[in-house]
């Protein structure tokens, strides 16, 4: 059961991490490019953006953290060789979740679904937007590696 519970977490990290690189490169730098444009009459400029991003993540993090702090916790309760990398991959995991939250809450809601009339701070709004995502990718993809390590460890072939 915790060899198929690691290859889930597995996926589902893997899912995260990929999510969030798509948004970098190609959702957030489309959306760069747009701003060239101006929009007089109060409107979103991103009316193709009707869905929340959060529902990028939700499927994703629903799932794996339970899933990876129960593996966790039995993993360190039951002295499994490894145990330090699925806590790691579990730490890192709520860092950046904290982080999505965050940008999901005060920035993305605002940047993709209320009117932008002042261009500098849509561009501020950008600028933390991409700042915070560098640090959120490298994030996913440790707790992505620390869970392989774990996997590795554990599962035999």
């Amino acid at each position: 059961m915790n060899e198929f519970l690691g290859w889930l977490t597995l996926l589902l990290l893997a899912q995260w991490l990929f999510g969030n690189i798509y948004e970098a490169i190609a959702f957030v730098p489309n959306l760069i490019s747009l701003f060239k444009l101006t929009n007089a009459s109060g409107e979103a400029l991103f009316k193709t953006k009707r869905k929340s991003p959060v529902a990028y993540y939700v499927p994703a993090v629903a799932l794996v953290a339970p899933i990876e702090t129960t593996l966790a916790i039995v993993s360190v309760r039951n002295h499994v060789p490894g145990a330090g990398f699925i806590v790691a991959s579990c730490i890192l995991l709520f860092v950046g979740v904290g982080i999505t939250f965050y940008v999901v809450r005060n920035i993305n809601l605002d940047l993709f679904f209320k009117p932008q009339t002042d261009l500098n701070r849509t561009r501020k709004l950008l600028h933390t937007w991409s700042v915070l995502n560098y640090i959120r990718i490298p994030v996913a993809a440790a707790a992505l590696v620390t869970m392989i390590l774990w996997i590795r460890m554990n599962v035999h072939y």
